[in-house]
Order: C-alpha cells, then structure tokens, then sequence
C-alpha cells in the first residue's frame, strides 16, 4: 500500500505534464493560462509549449523560485507568482484555468465553493476549465469534491457552461483510490429571463 506522502511526492514533483491534461489540449496562437498550485510548474511549462503565456500560482516560494529560475533558463513565457488563491486577485481573465490536484487542501466546502466561484469568473468566454482531483468513494476527509458541487457552481454562475468531459477513473492497484477529472468550456451568458 502507498503512503500518503508517498501519492503526494510522486504527483507532486514529477516533470511530464498531467497525462489527462494532454489529451484535451492542441496548439494556440496566443492565448492566456492559470495554472492553480503548479508546483514546479509542469503543467504550466507544457502550457507555455501550447503557445499560452502562462501564469502559474502556489504558495510555495521554493517551488515558484524553482520554476522562474527555468523558465529564464528556458525563455519560456511561464510566469510564477507566490500567493495564496483564496486572497488573491487576478487582473484577468483566462483561456484555460487548471486546478489539479487542490481541492483535497481545502477541508470545508464552504472554501471549495469559494474557489470554484472565483475560477469560474477568471474563465474566459470560449475558455475552459480543467479540474482533477482525488477521488474516494469512503469520502475521506476532504479529499475529493462534495458530489455534484461542481455542476452546481457551474450551473448557479451567470454564464452557459459545456461540459466536455467528465469522468471518475479508479487505480488498478488501489481499487478504494481514483481520480475525478472534469472539463469544461464556458459559451457566454446565459439569457435573462
């Protein structure tokens, strides 16, 4: 059986992108990308390899100092910021948010609300929102999202959402652990009634 320590490292401090992240991206011209407790940003540098100037925010200035240093290195548009994403505010908007692998530091959903509702506002209109997140069905904790609590944010914010894709995948060595990955493209606002 792995630790959690073990799970943590091994996701945490690894270079290649998210596998479930690849599947869902292509190349762009320019556009904008947050990527949300980046670590030592190999989401965020895989972004950047897209075409995205990306931002890439943790809370971790040993990490967020890692990822300047490469991406000076590298002359990679990949930006670290240090801060915490429950006080900070962005000056705009997004192409693409990816929060993985957050949600589980955040013990009450009250806070886990808060965070969605923020993201959803930074998305763009025609920007999409990917989320993965440990998934347990004995619930421990606050490892993964409260059921339905995402499709309930996207469907209470002022805006039509899409959701492309949404799936919750179990490790075939450890049955009682998975993953929930979710994906979704904001269309605009929704009509007034």
């Amino acid at each position: 059986m792995v630790s959690t320590e073990e799970w943590y490292y091994s996701y945490c401090f690894v270079d290649e992108p998210d596998g479930d992240l690849l599947k869902f991206l292509e190349e762009v011209d320019n556009g904008k990308a947050l990527d949300v407790a980046c670590g030592l940003g190999r989401n965020s540098f895989y972004l950047a390899s897209l075409g995205y100037e990306v931002i890439g925010v943790d809370m971790s200035e040993i990490a967020i100092g890692m990822m300047n240093e490469k991406a000076k290195r590298e002359n990679s548009k990949v930006k670290g910021v240090v801060c915490d994403i429950q006080e900070y505010n962005f000056s705009e908007k997004f192409d693409i948010i990816v929060l993985s692998y957050i949600f589980h530091y955040f013990f009450y959903h009250i806070e886990q609300i808060g965070i969605l509702n923020k993201f959803i506002e930074y998305t763009k209109e025609g920007g999409l929102l990917f989320i993965k997140v440990p998934y347990s069905d004995e619930r421990i904790g606050s490892l993964s999202l409260k059921e339905g609590l995402l499709r309930n944010a996207l469907k209470e914010s002022d805006n039509k959402w899409l959701i492309i894709h949404e799936e919750v995948r179990f490790s075939e060595e450890e049955k009682k652990w998975g993953k929930y990955i979710f994906l979704a493209k904001k269309l605009g606002l929704k009509k007034k009634e």
